[in-house]
């Protein structure tokens, strides 16, 4: 079982996608009852048999490639056809590739909107837990020396959270079991702050929380807070990610409200739609 566990900390996590490595530390449950990360609720309560949290993937090394496509209908509450402005000048192209926000401005403000973008996008449940989606989407936002590195992260990043939903070790039996329907997974940004940047690399902060949970686990949806700080490189006219770290962050008290059951956070969830972050002027 896992038990509320407010002032817990762990180290920072090393390379990889930061977010990901955020939720999967923050809800993943070793055997031996060892929570890592830092979460906030309440303790479980039984529930019905459709519980929660999840995530499906399978071996980087193995997956298929799959040719980079634009998103003609994307489910964000920015349209595709409509970039994003931030006192007047563009920071966003208005394309999506592969499931992801590119075509990013060359300017403080657009290595900004691609740190944050590329992170909630590639955290979130559609394209984390396929494995075909998730790897396309990587190798349309990473830079070419950081590909191989960061999808393997990431793959093994889903391994963990299966593994954590269903309660099992096994984490490759876990990722087959995933329904990506029965799943939510999203990060939400919170603040970010502009560590460096000198035009051909930009390293980003942001503040942000996250939500995961899978209709049939065990687990109620969980939450986390943290920062990532996402590693940018100009190449081929937008911001590529070279990596990111993870520490933890300032964590607010957790709602007093009793938490909703997964069957029915998943489904209210699901009838809303993603957004495109802009940076504030």
């Amino acid at each position: 079982m896992i038990y509320s566990l407010p002032e817990q900390r762990r180290p920072g996590t090393p390379g990889g996608f930061g977010l990901f490595g955020l939720l999967a530390l923050a809800l993943v449950l070793f055997a031996g009852g060892l929570l890592i990360g830092h979460w906030t609720g309440s303790a479980p309560r039984a529930q019905s048999p459709a519980a929660q949290p999840a995530a499906t993937a399978s071996r980087a090394s193995t997956a298929t490639s799959v040719p980079a496509r634009a998103d003609t209908a994307p489910s964000s509450a920015v349209p595709a056809s409509r970039p994003l402005t931030v006192n007047g000048e563009r920071v966003w192209s208005g394309r999506t590739v592969n499931g992801v926000p590119v075509g990013w401005d060359h300017s403080e403000a657009g290595a900004v909107g691609a740190a944050t973008n590329y992170t909630s996008a590639l955290a979130s449940s559609e394209l984390m837990f396929d494995a075909d989606r998730r790897n396309a989407a990587v190798e349309t936002v990473a830079a070419p020396k950081a590909l191989g590195r960061l999808r393997a992260d990431l793959e093994e990043q889903a391994k963990v959270i299966a593994a954590s939903f269903f309660g099992i070790e096994d984490a490759d039996k876990a990722l087959a079991q995933v329904q990506t329907s029965k799943v939510v997974f999203q990060t939400i940004p919170v603040r970010y702050h502009l560590d460096s940047y000198d035009g051909s690399h930009a390293q980003v902060t942001i503040w942000q929380t996250g939500v995961g949970g899978y209709q049939d686990s065990s687990l109620p949806p969980q939450e986390a807070w943290g920062m990532t700080t996402v590693r940018l490189q100009w190449i081929d006219k937008d911001w590529k990610e070279t990596g990111a770290t993870v520490k933890d962050g300032p964590v607010p008290v957790a709602d007093s409200n009793p938490p909703t059951p997964a069957p029915d956070l998943i489904h209210e969830v699901q009838q809303f739609k993603d957004y495109h972050y802009a940076p504030a002027s």
